[in-house]
């Protein structure tokens, strides 16, 4: 069940062709992070980055950065 969840998730999330994934749910952090298509933030983290705070962290190697957020790899060069 959740893998169909997530493969929706991710589906939908697709078609929009987004720059950043923002939610606030952990649980959706990690399903759709784990595809590594998009970069994935909190919601609170996008909201500090727009109003002129630090550009979220990401994870590497499964090592926690000082943020939440997720990136694939390409998106550390933009």
């Amino acid at each position: 069940m959740s893998e169909q969840l997530r493969a929706r998730k991710l589906k939908n999330i697709a078609s929009t062709a987004p720059d950043i994934v923002a939610t606030g749910n952990i649980g959706c952090i990690t399903q759709i992070a784990s595809a590594k298509q998009f970069p994935v933030v909190h919601t609170v983290e996008l909201i500090n980055w727009a109003t002129g705070g630090e550009k979220p962290g990401w994870r590497r190697n499964g090592r926690k950065s000082e943020s939440c957020a997720i990136f694939p790899a390409w998106w550390a060069s933009r």
